[in-house]
């Protein structure tokens, strides 16, 4: 009886053994199903964020060449109100994966007339009418809502002969035709507010400041 007793002893507990690592068995499996599941999930995931991943570049990039076009149409026709034979453009210099923005202008049949920032070059009228140019585009371009009512220029030719300001007096109209927008200019000269559709003179009476519409600049004594 003691060896049969034994057996069955020893028959069990093998039994038991068996059991807990079926048990385990079950378990672990069980563990690998979820994992897989999860991995399941995370490569669904992968996919979906690398499929927006690629969306938002595209879309980036198309946003970016529009913005670019904009500047460059914007800048391209006012320039051409004036000078013919020169064109502007963007190109972008990859720099550490980055890329750096630089203005071009280049002269029909001469090759490039400048490069590089405007406000560096002593191109005078022409340097003066791309750089208020840029502003102006790249404030109409890349604000989000666009801004509405005028736009305001304080004293932007201070500098530059009666030629040059006569010039981009008709460049700033040609501005306001493209962009539909009115342009406010403040200025003490002159000729500048020959050009002017409207002029308003703003005179102090009694420390106080009151603007009156005037006709003739004659009307006007102290400039």
């Amino acid at each position: 009886m003691n060896s049969i007793e034994n057996l069955e002893s020893r028959f069990f507990s093998s039994y038991q053994k068996i059991e807990r690592k079926i048990g385990e068995r079950d378990r672990i499996k069980k563990e690998i199903d979820e994992i897989n599941s999860e991995l399941t999930d995370i490569e669904k995931k992968r996919k979906i964020y690398s499929e927006a991943k690629r969306i938002l570049e595209i879309a980036y990039e198309k946003l970016r060449v529009s913005t670019m076009q904009g500047i460059e149409n914007l800048v391209n026709r006012a320039l051409k109100t004036i000078y013919d034979d020169l064109t502007f453009r963007i190109e972008l210099d990859t720099e550490r994966n980055k890329n750096i923005a630089k203005p071009v202008v280049r002269k029909e049949g001469s090759g490039i007339y400048f490069e590089g920032n405007p406000l560096d070059t002593s191109g005078g009228t022409v340097s003066q009418i791309i750089s208020l140019a840029l502003r102006i585009s790249i404030l109409e371009k890349s604000i989000n809502p666009k801004f509405e009512g005028p736009l305001i220029l304080d004293e932007p030719l201070t500098f530059l002969d009666e030629g040059s300001k006569k010039l981009i007096g008709e460049f700033l109209k040609k501005v306001s035709e493209i962009l539909g927008r009115q342009i406010i200019l403040i200025t003490h000269d002159r000729i500048l507010m020959e050009i002017g559709d409207k002029i308003f003179y703003v005179k102090i009476k009694e420390g106080l400041s009151k603007i009156e519409e005037i006709s003739d600049l004659s009307e006007i004594d102290e400039i």
